[in-house]
């Protein structure tokens, strides 16, 4: 079974199927991230399972298809995979260029 790494790409397997409303999903297992974007109510297990599997038959990552897709914001996926992992998260955006050395 492949290890997830911090290094690895946000869409690393999850070992336990993910359980809603009492069933177990039998489409696909869903992946770390997507996993947590079901559990913190930001895609439905459904939506989360059809982006999973179009993303892996458009050959793309989990993140670039939800980002593309415009089903959560990038800057929502960051905040749960730095949160996730345990990687400190910093937005560059809300820095102040002008008070920036030049």
């Amino acid at each position: 079974m492949p290890h997830c790494h911090l290094a690895a790409p946000l869409d690393c397997a999850i070992t336990q199927p993910l359980s809603v409303s009492g069933g177990f999903m039998t489409d696909a297992v869903l992946t770390g991230l997507a996993k947590q974007l079901v559990l913190a109510e930001l895609l439905t297990e459904p939506v989360a399972q059809q982006a999973y599997q179009q993303a892996r038959r458009d050959k793309i990552s989990l993140v670039s298809y939800l980002v593309q897709n415009k089903l959560v914001k990038s800057l929502t996926l960051a905040e749960l995979a730095s949160d996730q992992f345990g990687v400190p998260f910093m937005d560059l955006a809300s820095l102040d260029k002008e008070s920036q050395p030049k």
